[in-house]
């Protein structure tokens, strides 16, 4: 469930007193758009205003460093943190930083989502959403076989809700 696992790194980043929070996604896809519904619906139910200039999209890998840049010579609503739509954009994200001297988390806080080995691994390490794809794929198959015992064509729906990796 990419919108409730949004919702709550958006809650999380909240309770640390953050209030400016860039959200930075990829290609546009499913996941993409239920993680930004979450990250909007996570903005909203704290009173907060959803600021449209924190919401930026990295149309490929190697536009990251253009991309982190713009958010760092914001005059105004300059972000605080970073939620990356998923961790690969995070770790890059955090090079870039390093690279121009900013400390994470003492200067910025960054957070990504997926879980992925590296995170666990970077300097600092990251603070991520787990998805359990065990469960996912588990989620998956039980759907897939109702579908072909029941001879439906509908579509179905996954709850399996990410777990805060807090490092």
């Amino acid at each position: 469930d990419d919108y409730r696992g949004a919702f709550q790194m958006v809650e999380h980043l909240i309770k640390l007193g953050h209030e400016d929070i860039a959200l930075v996604t990829d290609q546009f896809n499913s996941s993409t758009f239920n993680r930004i519904q979450g990250y909007r619906s996570g903005l909203l139910q704290n009173d907060l205003e959803i600021k449209h200039d924190l919401i930026v999209e990295i149309p490929v890998p190697s536009e990251t460093p253009k991309i982190v840049q713009k958010l760092l010579d914001m005059k105004k609503n300059h972000p605080t943190a970073i939620f990356a739509a998923n961790d690969l954009i995070a770790l890059g994200a955090m090079r870039v930083f390093k690279e121009k001297g900013i400390r994470i988390p003492e200067d910025l806080s960054v957070m990504g989502f997926d879980d992925i080995e590296e995170a666990s691994h970077s300097t600092p390490p990251l603070t991520t959403m787990l998805v359990d794809r065990k469960a996912l794929a588990d989620s998956a198959f039980k759907a897939m076989k109702e579908m072909l015992s029941t001879g439906s064509k509908s579509g179905f729906s996954m709850g399996v809700v990410p777990t805060l990796v807090e490092r």
